[in-house]
């Protein structure tokens, strides 16, 4: 045995977020020897509740090995708190995570200066492309991208982040083994080859609503700053954006429009206590004492929505001489997969794809955004829309 076992199986007594766990480690030393401790030694701590307890005093050590075995079979790296790649801005946490499923590199996160870009699921087409060319804006700069993989802001700004060349890190609240949003599954497995995937939940755990806000904590912690673009009220990554604020860290929004309700959570936060951003300077200026060495601030001024995503003229070429996959098709939202499916062999503008793809102006709009990110049409004269390459299903 290597010692891994004793964390997970603390994790598995205390759960992910326990605020405690900080506290535990530091009264005992190391999980072994709270596994190792007289059950008197357990309760007069004073460190554990009623049902934690009763898991103590059956301290058995499978179910830890096998999650262990499994996981490794995966491929998939394991680190804990006294493990040396361990991120220090973690080790912070009262309620730092006990073990971490990772896979790809964590590329020595400590030493980046790395921002989180959270948003709503329901994003608006035009707070999609804001997402995407914010994340390939701080790429560029040199600025790694943490978000949590979800469908909407998350996903278009690590494949902004990617397609820029930049890294990312993108923080589950499933196992990394569950098929969780298998839409998102392609994006996923490029995470892996561009920075890293992380998971505190075992490799099947399935994403049950109550991990996703616990997850959070680790998204606002890994990174320096946190930038809301398109939030509600009551959403997610204003959790995120509270728990970063907690946590000493910067926070940022994009304005957005008033009456909005995808803004009313971000405009509110600007009243306070958030940076308004709308440029990647607004984010970098605020790292450049520590970090100038690995800042590129030389397009850094250019708004947001004109941060310029064209490709290659070698890379346009390659993209016109292929065909569109079964493969990137089942990437697509179900939306974005009803208008490539009209628009093969065929040119619509907006109003017209509405009407044929039977789904709502807002819908159209963010699913064409998605194809236009996925590299998958074009916009002609005319404002119509095209395939940049024909299907091949």
């Amino acid at each position: 045995m290597n010692g891994i076992e004793y964390w997970i199986w603390l994790q598995e007594v205390l759960g992910q977020g326990n605020n405690r766990a900080s506290q535990i480690l530091e009264y005992f030393g190391s999980p072994r020897t709270l596994f190792e401790a007289s059950q008197s030694d357990q309760k007069s701590c004073g460190l554990f509740n009623q049902p934690e307890l009763q898991k103590l005093s059956r301290p058995d050590l499978d179910s830890a090995l096998q999650a262990e075995k499994h996981s490794r079979h995966l491929g998939h790296t394991i680190l804990v708190p006294d493990h040396p790649d361990y991120p220090m801005r973690l080790q912070q946490l009262p309620d730092l995570p006990l073990v971490l499923y990772c896979l790809g590199e964590l590329m020595e996160i400590d030493e980046q200066p790395a921002v989180a870009i959270v948003g709503t699921r329901k994003a608006t087409g035009y707070g999609l492309d804001l997402a995407y060319r914010t994340g390939v804006g701080l790429a560029r700069a040199g600025i790694p991208v943490i978000s949590g993989c979800a469908n909407g802001i998350d996903s278009a700004a690590h494949n902004g982040a990617m397609d820029a060349g930049g890294q990312t890190i993108g923080v589950l609240g499933c196992g990394l083994n569950t098929p969780y949003l298998m839409q998102n599954l392609p994006m996923r497995e490029k995470i892996a080859k561009h920075g890293g995937l992380i998971s505190e939940y075992p490799p099947d755990t399935k994403a049950f609503p109550q991990n996703f806000p616990i997850r959070n904590r680790i998204i606002s912690a890994l990174a320096l700053g946190c930038l809301v673009i398109e939030a509600p009220v009551r959403s997610g990554s204003l959790i995120t954006a509270r728990t970063a604020l907690e946590q000493g860290k910067d926070v940022f929004a994009v304005p957005g429009n008033v009456g909005d309700i995808n803004c009313e959570g971000s405009n509110e936060l600007l009243k306070s206590e958030a940076k308004p951003v709308t440029s990647v300077r607004d984010i970098a200026e605020e790292y450049t004492n520590l970090y100038a060495h690995k800042l590129d601030l030389t397009d850094a001024d250019i708004p947001l929505n004109k941060i310029r995503l064209q490709a290659s003229k070698p890379e346009q070429e390659k993209q016109q001489e292929r065909y569109i996959t079964a493969e990137e098709l089942a990437a697509l939202s179900q939306p974005a997969a009803k208008l490539i499916h009209i628009l093969n062999g065929n040119a619509y503008n907006t109003d017209e794809l509405v009407e044929r793809a039977g789904v709502s102006l807002q819908q159209a709009q963010a699913a064409l955004t998605e194809l236009e990110i996925s590299g998958l049409i074009e916009v002609k004269a005319g404002k119509r829309y095209s395939m940049v390459s024909p299907l091949n299903v």
